[in-house]
């Protein structure tokens, strides 16, 4: 098989690593305090951090930040679709065992 040469977009996984950083805290950090986890400028995260604001995937705090209610919403809604396919798979499983 040919190797492929699929080239990543470092905006999308900068703001990846933002919301996996946000996810694993245990409570709102300050913009200082994302930038210093990322080790990115403060300019860079505000940037992310306030699209990600427009997005609902972060919340602010007063003046911190933390993973806002979009994500979990959109993990919702993935479960959910697993689920159906689960279910739609066990009437055809059932209906072959008729």
């Amino acid at each position: 098989m040919a190797k492929t040469t699929d080239k990543r977009i470092g905006a999308a996984e900068k703001m990846i690593d933002l919301m996996e950083f946000l996810f694993a805290q245990p409570e709102p950090l300050t913009l200082p305090e994302i930038a210093t986890g990322l080790g990115e400028p403060s300019g860079t995260v505000r940037c992310y951090l306030f699209s990600a604001l427009d997005r609902k995937w972060v919340k602010q705090v007063g003046n911190c930040f933390e993973p806002g209610s979009r994500i979990p919403g959109m993990y919702a809604a993935y479960k959910l679709g697993i689920e159906h396919k689960i279910n739609t798979l066990q009437r055809d499983l059932t209906a072959l065992e008729a």
